[in-house]
């Protein structure tokens, strides 16, 4: 039986068995379970996996946390909420449909958000201090107006740039891989995704800059040095030890409330209705659970970033044997988000958009540009090929072939998925 197979098969169902005398007669699974806790440890080791709040406490001075600043920022950001104007710029409105009155005066009413998240950018670290037994709910707070500003630094970047001061909006770009950087410190797989899309927003808003500027060579400088400020790649594997935590400590937090006891999970507890649910010994219950949390991250840890057909595979036989009222709201919610990202492989279109974004801009900064040489030294990240090119009159496309693995001459558009870096750029039409 693999391991999937017995995650599926024991965690959850005979807890809801509550105010049992009887001896739980699944105890022999939790039993074997709780067996296999030294070798999961020795597992995680090898990945680097932790999962226990008291592992991710990191005690960063608030002198050198940004964390602080942004969340004063975030709320400025959320006082903006109820105007016309920036809720539909936040939620769906393309940079290049807002006249340029507009985005000014968009602009000013975001000073103040400005202010408090420009007093945290320079800072070394970024640590939330979260409480991982809120689960999922703890993370929409931070990640959503962070968004939201990285898309006002990146309209203000198009404003400075169009009316030439093309440092400035250098400037800003660098700002947004700041928070980038930041948000993926410490990452969830949510904030991991917020950050791929920070960098795509900056990638579309360097493209229409550049295209603007006419392919102004200083301009394109400019925008080649903060474009490489971004990360090379976003890995999903990096919030691994955070989701075991955040499943941890939210599974712990419901079923102490559940079953009125203030540390149900403890090895040792001074309250003796946490002795026992269900029959069985909350020591016992505590390493089973372990074992098992543990067994399924760190085969996920192995598996995601990883996009051969095989893993996909051996990913769908982790995934799929798991529900929710096994595994509980909060966990099964991170199961179908990790589901999702493995099926978009974000971390490769991460890195495949960062390459092309990065050619691009050299192509256009070089003196003696010779596209296709350039973009020849540069490997895809789905294929481990050098990046595609085309010349066209008056411009060209650098792209990498997308997870279909299908040559589509630079087009995203469905079902094309080429990520592609595209001079002049053709904006989207607006409806």
């Amino acid at each position: 039986m693999t391991f999937s197979s017995r995650f599926a098969l024991w965690l959850i169902p005979s807890l809801a068995i509550t105010g049992c005398a009887s001896k739980n007669p699944n105890e022999p699974l939790f039993r074997a379970a709780a067996r296999e806790l030294p070798q999961a440890e020795a597992e995680a080791a090898k990945v680097g996996l932790k999962y226990t709040a008291a592992q991710m406490v990191r005690n960063v001075p608030e002198a050198q946390n940004a964390a602080r600043w942004y969340r004063r920022g975030c709320t400025e950001i959320e006082n903006l909420r109820g105007t016309k104007a920036f809720d539909s710029f936040r939620e769906s409105m393309p940079l290049e449909s807002l006249s340029l009155p507009k985005a000014q005066s968009l602009l000013k009413e975001a000073s103040l958000a400005f202010n408090e998240f420009e007093r945290g950018l320079p800072l070394p670290h970024c640590d939330w201090r979260r409480d991982y037994s809120r689960g999922v709910a703890m993370l929409m707070p931070e990640d959503a107006p962070i968004k939201a500003c990285a898309k006002l630094y990146c309209l203000r970047a198009r404003v400075e740039a169009y009316e030439g001061d093309y440092q400035s909006a250098g400037a800003d770009l660098k700002r947004v891989a700041r928070l980038e950087g930041h948000l993926a410190e410490q990452p969830t797989l949510i904030d991991l995704i917020v950050a791929s899309a920070l960098q795509a927003t900056a990638t579309r808003t360097a493209e229409e800059i550049i295209t603007d500027a006419g392919g102004n060579p200083n301009c394109a400088k400019i925008l080649l040095e903060a474009m490489k400020t971004f990360a090379p790649k976003v890995d999903p594997r990096d919030a691994i030890p955070q989701e075991a935590t955040m499943a941890w400590e939210s599974f712990s937090y419901w079923y102490s409330k559940n079953f009125r006891a203030e540390n149900v999970f403890a090895q040792e507890s001074s309250d003796p209705s946490a002795k026992s649910i269900s029959g069985i010994d909350s020591g016992l219950l505590a390493n089973a659970f372990r074992a098992r949390l543990l067994q399924y991250y760190s085969e996920a840890c192995v598996i995601s970033g990883n996009p051969s057909d095989s893993d996909r595979v051996r990913w769908d036989k982790l995934v799929k044997p798991v529900r929710r009222e096994q595994i509980g709201d909060a966990t099964y919610s991170m199961n179908k988000v990790y589901a999702e990202a493995w099926d978009s492989h974000f971390g490769l279109s991460s890195r495949a958009r960062q390459e092309v974004i990065l050619v691009g801009l050299e192509i256009l900064a070089s003196s003696t540009p010779d596209g296709r040489a350039l973009a020849s030294k540069q490997l895809d990240p789905f294929t481990g090929n050098p990046l595609r090119f085309i010349q066209k009159p008056g411009g060209f496309i650098v792209y990498s072939v997308g997870k279909n693995l299908e040559d589509d001459h630079g087009s995203s558009k469905s079902p094309a998925d080429d990520i592609a870096f595209e001079y002049p750029y053709k904006p989207p039409v607006v409806k």
